[in-house]
């Protein structure tokens, strides 16, 4: 069935599949009979690998011989296990199986790296997730909504009279910033919320604007200056444009995939049947 699959729109794969397959042979035990269990060289070959990438050295005659030995017992457990049919209807075997030809799949949509023109034809396409941040320049004056109502507007309205005279408004004492340049949206979420650069972006340049409002209270602003953010060169970005193109293809190739394989089963879903029929 998979053969078929990979015969049609996705044949260009067939060869990194078939040496898949080719190296699990290699590593894998070859039973002689139902009551055998075959050490590879390669299996061997692995274990110690394993063993080395986790403890940086070389495992002992011992260690080995302990390795081997619960290797051995996984697949007496295995045949044991299926003998009794213990793998059948079983979630987690399903799950993991499913989780071993995923990986397979992102290897094999991984084994043909993009051309230039292919890289910079999705960097382009992603160009607004590479982009470096606006930067804002801007002066504000806080108001804390805990003031009485009464008194709050009173305050308001004192300002915005100043503001009519061509006069800046006076504001609350505050540890916030009165003044920032060249701002990130980090730094401004980080001072006065998520919410705040929505209503820079609003605000009329060179004046005096508001009420406006944050997470912690009033603010009268002066937008003075807005950097939009700048597309950097491919070049200084690949890394993660290389990283982000390899998940997108991981993404399509999958979904392709798992449409083939709809194509080649009958699905049957059968109607819960209702009570006293």
């Amino acid at each position: 069935m998979i053969k078929k699959i990979f015969s049609e729109p996705l044949s260009h794969f067939l060869l990194i599949a078939t040496s898949f397959f080719f190296i699990y042979n290699f590593i894998s035990p070859a039973p002689v009979d139902e009551n055998s269990v075959t050490v590879t060289s390669g299996r061997i070959d692995q274990l110690k690998s394993r063993y080395k990438k986790v403890w940086q050295r070389e495992p002992s005659e011992e260690e080995l011989a302990k390795l081997i030995q619960n290797y051995v017992l996984d697949e007496i457990y295995t045949i044991e296990g299926r003998a009794l049919g213990l793998d059948i209807d079983d979630g987690v075997i399903r799950k993991r199986l499913r989780q071993k030809m995923e990986f397979m799949l992102q290897d094999m949509a991984a084994i043909t790296p993009p051309t230039e023109q292919e890289l910079n034809d999705f960097y382009l396409q992603q160009q607004d997730k590479y982009k470096n941040p606006p930067q804002y320049t801007f002066s504000q004056r806080y108001f804390s909504l805990d003031t009485e109502q009464a008194e709050l507007i009173a305050v308001i309205e004192l300002q915005q009279e100043r503001i009519a005279n061509k006069l800046a408004p006076q504001g609350e004492n505050t540890l916030l910033p009165e003044h920032l340049k060249a701002a990130t949206s980090f730094e401004i979420s980080k001072h006065f919320g998520r919410s705040f650069e929505s209503a820079l972006q609003a605000a009329p340049l060179n004046k005096w604007h508001g009420p406006v409002r944050s997470g912690l209270g009033l603010h009268f602003i002066k937008l003075e200056q807005i950097i939009d953010g700048v597309l950097p060169a491919l070049a200084g970005v690949e890394e993660q444009v290389l990283a982000d193109w390899r998940y997108h293809q991981n993404i399509t190739f999958k979904k392709r995939f798992e449409e083939k394989l709809l194509e080649q089963y009958q699905i049957k879903i059968q109607q819960e049947q209702s009570v006293g029929n």
